[in-house]
């Protein structure tokens, strides 16, 4: 809160509209804005641009005083109505499982690591959403693929279907570019899409990699979707080549972001309707 009224000062001093603020938050900063949204302390012209996260785990309740779970308030409306932006990688894990398995794992492994995540009548049911283990030629791929799902994609998901359910726009997206240079194990990792909004954060992590004239486009592009969500509540702008449709239940779409971007509807359901989010 504290941060905010900082930020309205200073908006004002520039002339601005202290009453229109825009917030962003990556990983636990998605997690800060979702509980932020059930404050009774934020005002109702606050607009919010989250990845957020909402399977919020209870490490973060210890030392906080709560009259219910999170969950709980946003399915009773008790959170600030504005629109959202909400984002999710196509390989949210990879950073974690990779770097256990050391980029290679058997079947065995991911069964086991699966007794580490889940009880016994999940793993019973992951065969029956997203097959057996051995349609895929890398069970590491497998276990990213169940991971990312209960971890973040049906939490991600949840949220855009929320905020539809009380008219507001959400705009729900997957985030599916892969710089060349990136370990073939890692993929659209989680917090991959940073580099694109601030391209010096490269060379902190790939000193000599420079973006290709690809890459710069979708730079860009982004950049664009997320200035246009801040000015008027709605990713699109005039030279966009997809347009990049408001979530709706119905459907169940996402925008699929690379860099031949496309909307996708019902992806998630099967994962998340019938399994995660039961």
């Amino acid at each position: 809160m504290m941060a905010l009224y900082w930020i309205k000062k200073n908006i004002a001093g520039f002339d601005g509209n202290p009453e229109q603020i825009t917030v962003g938050g990556e990983n636990a900063g998605g997690i800060s804005i979702t509980i932020l949204l059930t404050s009774s302390l934020v005002a109702n012209e606050y607009r919010f641009i989250c990845k957020c996260v909402w399977n919020i785990w209870f490490a973060s309740y210890r030392r906080l005083r709560l009259n219910d779970i999170m969950e709980n308030y946003y399915a009773r409306g008790n959170f600030q109505k504005v629109p959202i932006l909400i984002e999710t990688t196509a390989n949210e894990t990879t950073t974690v499982i990779c770097q256990i398995f050391n980029g290679t794992a058997n079947s065995v492994q991911v069964q086991a690591y699966f007794k580490i995540l889940y009880n016994t009548t999940i793993i019973d049911e992951i065969p029956k959403i997203d097959g057996p283990i051995s349609a895929l030629n890398n069970p590491l791929t497998y276990l990213n693929i169940v991971f990312s799902g209960s971890w973040m994609h049906c939490g991600s998901r949840r949220i855009a279907s929320t905020f539809f359910s009380y008219g507001l726009p959400s705009y729900l997206y997957t985030y599916n570019h892969v710089l060349t240079v990136t370990p073939s194990c890692l993929g659209a990792t989680h917090a991959a899409e940073l580099s694109m909004f601030f391209p010096s954060y490269l060379r902190y992590f790939l000193r000599n990699y420079t973006f290709t004239a690809l890459d710069q486009q979708l730079s860009t592009n982004m950049m664009l979707y997320w200035a246009n969500v801040i000015y008027n509540s709605n990713p699109n702008y005039s030279r966009n080549s997809t347009n990049w449709d408001v979530y709706h239940n119905v459907i169940d779409n996402d925008f699929f972001l690379e860099i031949n971007s496309q909307m996708r509807n019902h992806y998630y359901n099967p994962t998340c309707s019938r399994f995660w989010g039961r």
